[in-house]
């Protein structure tokens, strides 16, 4: 049986799918799988409105959500309660998903198996000088890694790891966040969809 898909994974697949600029209409954000009806279509796209992510209006003569024009989104101060604190979430977990930069787990792999090789020519340096002419080995060239712990506390300083752990579980039906003990480091993959 499949995993069922939350809400809030439905409305960042929607925002991905939106801000990848792909064409928005009703009927193919319901082939899309995006809601189970055009109703609920509607209602997603209000939240991602009041969000502040997003400044669509509908038409129908074309059936297509098509940007309004001149107009920045901006975040609904009038909310309250849980609907409110919804929208503070969903606005902090799409922030993530356009902020956060994806690193790619081959450069780490590829070090590594770099890095064996330098260790390996090390020990035959030592064992055998004569095949190494006043010339050591060079160790590999370690990748730059960007911690998206890091970039995740510049970006909401007030929220604690515990609340980072789950936004990243969250958003990691769009992008992957994983762990690097070796390196003690949170990167982030897009995935092959």
């Amino acid at each position: 049986m499949a995993e069922k898909i939350s809400k809030m994974q439905r409305q960042l697949d929607l925002y991905c799918y939106i801000r990848s600029g792909a064409i928005c209409g009703r009927s193919e954000l319901l082939h899309k799988h995006y809601a189970t009806s055009i109703r609920m279509i509607q209602r997603y796209m209000k939240e991602l409105t009041d969000a502040g992510l997003i400044k669509k209006k509908y038409h129908s003569d074309i059936d297509e959500y098509l940007d309004v024009p001149n107009v920045e989104p901006t975040f609904n101060e009038t909310t309250t309660g849980r609907y409110r604190q919804h929208l503070i979430r969903l606005h902090r977990l799409c922030t993530l998903i356009d902020k956060l930069t994806s690193s790619y787990p081959e450069e780490i792999s590829e070090y590594e198996m770099l890095y064996e090789y330098y260790i390996e020519d090390l020990k035959d340096a030592k064992n055998h000088p004569d095949r190494y002419d006043k010339s050591a080995p060079v160790p590999p060239e370690k990748p730059v890694l960007e911690d998206a712990r890091d970039c995740y506390h510049r970006l909401f300083p007030e929220c604690s790891n515990q609340t980072m752990r789950r936004d990243f579980k969250e958003i990691s039906y769009v992008k992957e966040v994983l762990y690097y003990p070796k390196y003690k480091v949170y990167l982030v993959t897009d995935h092959d969809d």
